[in-house]
């Protein structure tokens, strides 16, 4: 990234002629100041890209240059703004990307001298009115955005210090929300974030195929591998569409110490189906937690050995995720 000038030859027939003239001219540590994207350029990058796969032969148009202005010192600005300005008088060679904030680098006298000073000064305007309605038309459609989207399906860990939403609907895979919106006819997108500046990850919904829950558990792990999601897909099955994985072993924990009940509270009871050999749920009040006709006490719950235990809705996600990570301590132990 930086600052840059492009500069080309629009007549190819002077494209050979106008590169060699060019890198005559070196800065402090013997490179060519300038350079131009010659014929024998694309067609080397043609044949590493045949021969290897990492050639990049369109890295530049026919005949294009480009400088760096940030991070350049004065001395080789200098050259570069005496080279250019003589192919630019003898060679007819143009520039046809000046930075905007090419002033930041150049004095007045060295834009006049190889683009024009008045026809610098009129595209700064012209792009800083196109930038004022750009951020305007921006924010208004960034404001309309969260007024209707506040909130997810699930607040999940990522790489970064913040964390993001989780949402399920409509889409052929993991992808992160956008908007858009609309400047002189073009149209704009980025990356949508809410007033906390929380961004969005979107899931497609789990269909009511049989493969389902395989192909939502995919996306979720697509979603761990490419996308920054670091909360466990297991332990968002279980939070968000109530899946258990078979695997989930579970031992004897006293209920304060886990911190996951009131009594009195109505929970989800998570139960071992033998029939089914997996995890399912009902909901269950302990002060009526029976399991054949024998009332379990209220401080314990038991998983794998077949006794029902309880468990908050909104910790389940959280209860699994402790769950995988004992089993995971036990193998490596």
């Amino acid at each position: 990234m930086g600052t840059y000038i492009n500069f080309k030859q629009t007549d190819e027939t002077k494209v050979t002629e106008t590169a060699a003239f060019l890198e005559k001219h070196h800065d402090e540590e013997g490179y060519s100041i300038a350079g131009l994207w010659t014929q024998e350029d694309i067609d080397i990058e043609t044949k590493k890209l045949k021969d290897t796969g990492s050639g990049c032969p369109d890295f530049l148009e026919l005949g294009e240059g480009q400088f760096k202005l940030s991070a350049t010192s004065d001395e080789d600005i200098n050259t570069f703004i005496q080279i250019i300005s003589e192919a630019v008088i003898y060679f007819g060679l143009t520039i046809n990307k000046m930075p905007s904030n090419a002033d930041d680098y150049l004095t007045d006298i060295q834009i006049d001298s190889i683009y024009g000073l008045q026809k610098f000064k009129d595209f700064q305007k012209k792009e800083e009115d196109h930038y004022a309605k750009y951020d305007k038309a921006r924010k208004e459609a960034l404001s309309i955005k969260q007024k209707d989207l506040k909130g997810g399906v699930k607040l999940v860990e990522t790489w970064g210090i913040q964390k993001m939403w989780l949402i399920f609907g409509t889409a052929e895979t993991p992808q992160f929300l956008h908007y858009t919106w609309e400047v002189d006819g073009e149209e704009y997108k980025d990356l949508y974030r809410d007033e906390k500046g929380l961004s969005y990850l979107l899931i497609p919904l789990m269909d009511m195929g049989p493969n389902g829950v395989t192909k939502v558990n995919d996306y979720l792990n697509y979603a761990w591998e490419h996308m920054g999601l670091r909360t466990q897909p297991l332990e968002i099955l279980a939070d968000v569409y109530n899946i258990y994985p078979k695997e989930l072993k579970i031992g004897r924990v006293k209920l304060f110490e886990a911190n996951y009940l009131k009594n009195s509270d109505i929970e989800r009871g998570i139960y071992f189906d033998t029939d089914k050999n997996k995890f399912a749920y009902k909901n269950i009040a302990l002060t009526d937690l029976y399991l054949n006709n024998i009332k379990i006490p209220q401080k314990y719950f038991i998983s794998s050995s077949g006794i029902t235990f309880s468990i908050a809705s909104k910790d389940i996600g959280a209860f699994v995720l402790e769950a995988l990570e004992k089993s995971e301590d036990k193998k490596a132990a």
